[in-house]
């Protein structure tokens, strides 16, 4: 696996809107700009605190990659266990939880997304634009 050479922080948020890094989507801003070939290290978070009680069905988000697909590293600190294992294009978080996935971008440039997987979540704005330009 290609070492990272950048890092990236993403956290995912429900309530009260949705969003990631604190934004709800936008198509016309650039949320991440990176090259083709570039190899990175995401960590997201679901930063929406488990409820001391079920149902908590609402707040587990994914967050799914366009263009590429990933390894899981970690999660919550500890390797990447046998449900994180292969490549990825989504991964799951419960409430609390954070992963870090390795990854390189392409092999094609171009204007990308990457989201909640949740179909309500990410039409209700846990999306972001990621911008892969030529090397």
């Amino acid at each position: 696996m290609p070492r990272g050479t950048v890092e990236r922080d993403f956290e995912l948020r429900t309530f009260p809107a949705m969003t990631i890094n604190g934004v709800s989507y936008d198509p016309d801003r650039v949320d991440v700009a990176t090259t083709v070939g570039s190899s990175e290290i995401l960590t997201i978070r679901n930063v929406e605190a488990p409820l001391p009680a079920p149902p908590d069905f609402h707040l587990y988000d994914s967050f799914h990659t366009h263009l590429t697909c990933f390894r899981v590293l970690e999660r919550n600190g500890k390797p990447a266990g046998v449900q994180d294992s292969g490549l990825k294009d989504t991964v799951c978080l419960g409430p609390g939880e954070t992963v870090k996935i390795a990854m390189t971008w392409g092999p094609y440039t171009g204007q990308y997304l990457y989201h909640c997987h949740q179909l309500g979540h990410s039409s209700g704005g846990q999306m972001g634009r990621i911008d892969i330009n030529p090397a």
